[in-house]
């Protein structure tokens, strides 16, 4: 449920309520462990309860998404987390804590590169190769990566989405759409 338009990803939600409802896209094939998810950032608007969302070692089926979730809010502050599968069954691995000299200062930007790396069960988010927040979680061996793009029932998912993605696991063909 990521849709694109003139070669931008943008999220599908419009106003649904509920928890754990964000528009998500998953590659498909076979993934080794150690992934690198990297995408530029689109914002034409900011505020709050818009979530840029980068996914690791992720499965999904009706009623459950299992993997990791690198949720940057464009606001300026990010978490990681763990989906367990159930639906809005999810645990916080890195607290939502903000992003030096972004959060109440403008937030993300047009331009911005979020990336996230799984390495043997070290999951670590940078952003514009600076490395922002990391923790250890080795649930998820398995599974593939992907993007999110998420607004709460308030906000306007046409504001913000991804211009490009690339993703690998450390194979020797990268998978990556320079343009949506």
């Amino acid at each position: 449920n990521i849709r694109t338009v003139s070669g931008v990803a943008y999220g599908t939600r419009t106003n649904e309520v509920g928890d754990a409802i964000d528009p998500t896209a998953i590659l498909t094939g076979t993934w080794a462990q150690n992934q690198t998810v990297t995408a530029t950032l689109l914002v034409t608007t900011g505020g709050s309860f818009l979530e840029a969302e980068l996914r690791l070692n992720s499965t999904m089926t009706a009623h459950s998404c299992a993997g990791y979730e690198i949720l940057y809010e464009i606001v300026g502050t990010i978490a990681i987390v763990r989906w367990n599968g159930p639906l809005a069954n999810y645990t916080f691995l890195a607290s939502t804590v903000n992003i030096p000299g972004r959060a109440g200062a403008g937030g993300l930007i047009t331009g911005d590169v979020l990336k996230a790396t799984n390495v043997n069960g070290t999951i670590t988010a940078y952003l514009n190769d600076v490395q922002i927040a990391q923790t250890t979680d080795s649930t998820f061996t398995a599974g593939a990566p992907g993007i999110g793009l998420n607004t709460y029932s308030t906000g306007d998912n046409t504001t913000y989405g991804y211009s490009d993605f690339t993703a690998t696991d450390g194979g020797s063909t990268p998978y990556c759409f320079d343009k949506f």
